[in-house]
């Protein structure tokens, strides 16, 4: 992956002892995503769809169980998610974040 500022298509092949290395434009970095030009909408996105899908299993099963149990669900379903690393994408432009 090479870093940039604005996305732009590089036909650039890169080999490492004669072999051709992949160029990829997102990377998981222990957990979090990382896009080539250093914006942070795939890991909110992954994170957005992780969350809210724990959030549907926690609606489904609302009724059958009790508050205490249910914030337990939350911290180890929900809370993980938002709470990793968040202060490296937490601090993104404010549109990323109402997408």
């Amino acid at each position: 992956m090479s870093y940039h500022n604005k996305p732009y298509h590089d036909d650039c092949k890169l080999q490492i002892e004669g072999l051709e290395v992949s160029r990829v434009q997102v990377t998981n970095f222990l957990g979090v995503l990382v896009g080539e030009i250093l914006s942070w909408s795939n890991h909110i996105n992954a994170v957005c769809k992780n969350v809210s899908k724990n959030n549907l299993d926690i609606y489904k099963v609302k009724q059958m169980l009790e508050n205490n149990h249910l914030y337990m669900l939350y911290c180890s379903l929900i809370l993980p998610y938002l709470s990793y690393a968040c202060q490296m994408w937490g601090n993104t432009y404010k549109f990323q974040l109402h997408t």
